[in-house]
């Protein structure tokens, strides 16, 4: 027998539409998930001023972890949406870890994305506006804790041929700090320039423009 269809409950907002299954425990959180996401796609523009704001909205489909098997970005269901496996305790990760990528693709085109660390920072940065994550402060602290323990990280670390081999936690508290104070030294809409003007194979050429000296 095949498996049975499900049929989607839908919950739209201007920017986001949130997919749930009826009957699942995804759908309880998806109200809850719709507020989130609507907050941080207005703080990614808010941050990131891009020339073009519109397109349609994005779609979230939330599933169970059982459902949640042949989920990923795209592909099972809904021919293109984001896909979030809701656990008992959440959905885990700060949607803004999902939303920043697919959005700092669609303003800034591909090749932005090739910045992940710092579209990673750019996510952090909105979690913390958006209260879905934690704060730069804090990830500025477990950097220092890291250094005063003899291992040290750098913005570049994550860049270099051995990126590969930092860890998820590093990775983000690290991008996360790093971001927040190119925020803090920039006007408004200089992280938008960067990444329209990133190019993978002339990595400081952006900053530069930008921020009169290069990533590191």
């Amino acid at each position: 027998m095949g498996a049975a269809a499900i049929t989607w409950k839908t919950f739209a907002g201007k920017r986001v539409i949130v997919h749930a299954p009826e009957g699942s425990n995804a759908i309880r959180c998806a109200p809850a998930e719709l507020i989130a996401a609507e907050s941080t796609v207005a703080a990614l523009e808010d941050l990131l001023q891009p020339a073009e704001k519109g397109g349609p909205p994005i779609d979230i489909y939330l599933v169970d972890p059982v459902a949640g098997a042949f989920s990923g970005s795209g592909g099972g269901v809904g021919g293109g949406g984001i896909v979030r496996t809701v656990f008992p305790e959440g959905t885990g990760e700060p949607v803004a870890r999902t939303l920043t990528p697919a959005l700092v693709e669609r303003w800034f085109g591909p090749n932005a994305l090739a910045a992940g660390p710092i579209v990673d920072g750019i996510a952090g940065v909105v979690a913390e506006h958006t209260q879905t994550g934690p704060s730069a402060l804090e990830a500025s602290e477990w950097i220092k804790a890291e250094f005063e323990a003899g291992r040290p990280i750098t913005v570049m670390g994550l860049f270099g041929k051995d990126a590969g081999a930092v860890g998820p936690l590093a990775r983000e508290n690290v991008s996360t700090s790093f971001v927040a104070f190119l925020a803090k030294i920039s006007e408004q809409g200089a992280l938008g320039r960067f990444l329209a003007g990133y190019k993978p194979d002339k990595r400081d050429e952006a900053a530069v423009v930008v921020y009169q000296q290069p990533l590191a």
